[in-house]
């Protein structure tokens, strides 16, 4: 009765106001890949994501259900997540008896950093489930069912189909099995035989995308110790008040604040260790699960940075177990007819540390960081038909024509910094050159430019395009929609052939064209001097 009351709870949370937010440009990205046949899935996801094809095909099947709006489309991470919290019980069941599994059920109901996954239209609700049920099935199969075997290889193979970070749960249940379960090390090992199997048909890509490094450095935190607490702060209350950094990262506060604000999530940490210290496989489990892939990924982003504290969401089930063992290891110090109401304080009282992320979630506007909807919507209403539409970096297409309904020309344009960081002097200029003629085209027969910017941008390269505008088209104000700003530009009198203007070299130059087309969007309309592109931030 309690695990049903528990699992409504979860259910309400993920899938209140789940479509009043914008898509941001990752999300829109999903949807974009997802209308796509399967087969098209695949292709793209090989040249242009990095990430595995799995969650866009199961997206892509979805919304014949639950329809293609922003609500339909992040319902799916909605019901993973809900089923994560079953999946939660029952692996705390088995490690800690009925009460830990409860507790940890209700602190993953609960947790922001669950809903916040949720209400995404990413892969990082999915990777939490297929996470959760690696375990169960792998702790079902040393209890001695075979079949759970077969579960535990399609759980496993599955996860690393959706994101790459699977290989840190292998990791962790590598260390698990060989401290608590020897007799089963032989079976563990035939079964990653059979999951590279089912996985080698990806292998190669896995392997291209590792090597070469997809990302944006610049979009990444720096890895420091604040990286660690916005973490922690995530995984704790999360983050997002009190200064810390929320989903999308930009904190402020000092490491010595936010070390005194952790402090009681770090002492009741302790405390489960202190709780599991003696119960073997319920210490290795939090070791494999929680601490191995995080000191493995810290120790490899000394390297090379792969740290955004959120993509870590599926670490909180084990997170969640610790806490659940240290709220019952300091309950058991209660007489039995006190210990029930000792335990529903203490979860009563991670609901209100909860309850002012969920508050700014479902009630604050500006809890909404990329309001690309509210910025396309403005600007339908406002452009007119003969006007020409900039969107920079191009990959905010995507999200803008998701919401943009009119006939205008939009053209998508890229920071050199992000098409080809590489540039040479010579090349640049020419790219200079090119651009600005292009904007000269524009002013021939276009009156007003707008110029739509997301955080992407950054600001320099911003400032070199103003200046790759001068004397043809002159800036006349700027709507700020959250992250999303919409500038309007209007030709210049003498129409891009005032006398002496600033043509600029490398150093003023970094707007540039990209070179590739965005394959099989339909509504997209570009010139066809201007090629665009689909890369993809590693997110």
């Amino acid at each position: 009765m309690l695990l049903a009351a528990i699992l409504v709870l979860a259910a309400g949370l993920r899938f209140t106001a789940i479509g009043s937010k914008s898509f941001w440009a990752d999300e829109a990205y999903s949807a974009f890949v997802a209308a796509h046949t399967p087969r098209d899935i695949v292709t793209l996801t090989a040249q242009d994501d990095a990430h595995p094809p799995l969650y866009y095909l199961l997206l892509s099947l979805w919304r014949h259900v639950a329809g293609a709006d922003d609500a339909g489309l992040r319902s799916l991470g909605a019901l993973a997540s809900v089923l994560t919290v079953g999946g939660a019980w029952w692996v705390a069941r088995q490690l800690g008896g009925s009460w830990v599994g409860l507790v940890t059920a209700f602190l993953t109901a609960v947790a922001p950093f669950q809903v916040l996954a949720a209400q995404e239209a990413r892969m990082y609700a999915l990777l939490g489930l297929l996470a959760i049920a690696s375990w169960a099935a792998l702790l079902a199969a040393i209890g001695s069912r075979r079949i759970a075997w077969f579960f535990y290889v399609a759980a496993t193979a599955l996860a690393l189909y959706t994101h790459y970070f699977a290989f840190l749960i292998i990791f962790g249940q590598a260390i698990f099995v060989v401290s608590t379960a020897r007799r089963s090390v032989r079976t563990w090992v035939f079964s990653q035989g059979a999951i590279f199997v089912l996985f080698l048909p990806w292998l190669g890509r896995f392997l291209a995308t590792a090597t070469a490094g997809r990302g944006w450095p610049f979009l990444r935190l720096p890895l420091e110790a604040t990286t660690v607490t916005s973490l922690l702060g995530l995984l704790s209350f999360g983050g997002h008040v009190f200064g810390f950094a929320g989903w999308f990262g930009g904190g402020a506060t000092p490491l010595p604040v936010q070390l005194a604000i952790l402090a009681p999530f770090v002492a009741l940490a302790g405390l489960g260790l202190v709780g599991v210290w003696h119960q073997r496989r319920a210490l290795w489990f939090v070791i494999g699960a929680l601490l191995a892939p995080l000191a493995a990924t810290i120790a490899f982003s000394l390297r090379t940075n792969v740290i955004y504290p959120r993509y870590f969401s599926f670490l909180h089930v084990p997170f969640a177990v610790l806490l659940a063992f240290g709220m019952v290891h300091i309950t058991s110090y209660f007489v039995p007819t006190y210990r029930r109401v000792a335990l529903l304080a203490l979860g009563l009282a991670f609901l209100l540390a909860s309850a002012p992320v969920l508050r700014d979630l479902y009630f604050n506007p500006t809890f909404q960081v990329f309001d690309w909807r509210g910025a396309a919507t403005w600007l339908t209403a406002e452009a007119g038909p003969n006007d020409v539409i900039v969107v920079t970096p191009e990959f905010g297409r995507i999200p803008f024509l998701r919401y943009f309904r009119g006939p205008q020309l939009i053209v998508g344009m890229n920071p050199t910094e992000l098409n080809d960081p590489k540039t040479t002097e010579v090349q640049g200029a020419a790219l200079n050159a090119r651009t600005r003629a292009l904007f000269q085209s524009y002013a021939a027969s276009h009156d007003v430019l707008w110029i739509v910017t997301d955080i992407g941008l950054p600001p320099t390269a911003f400032a070199r395009l103003v200046g790759l505008l001068d004397g043809i088209y002159d800036r006349q104000g700027a709507v700020v929609f959250s992250a999303i700003r919409v500038y309007k530009a209007r030709r210049h009198p003498l129409g891009g052939v005032r006398p002496g203007t600033r043509r600029g070299t490398v150093e003023a130059f970094s707007i540039a064209p990209s070179r590739r087309d965005l394959p099989a969007l339909p509504s997209l309309r570009r010139s066809p001097a201007c090629l665009t592109s689909s890369g993809r931030p590693g997110s």
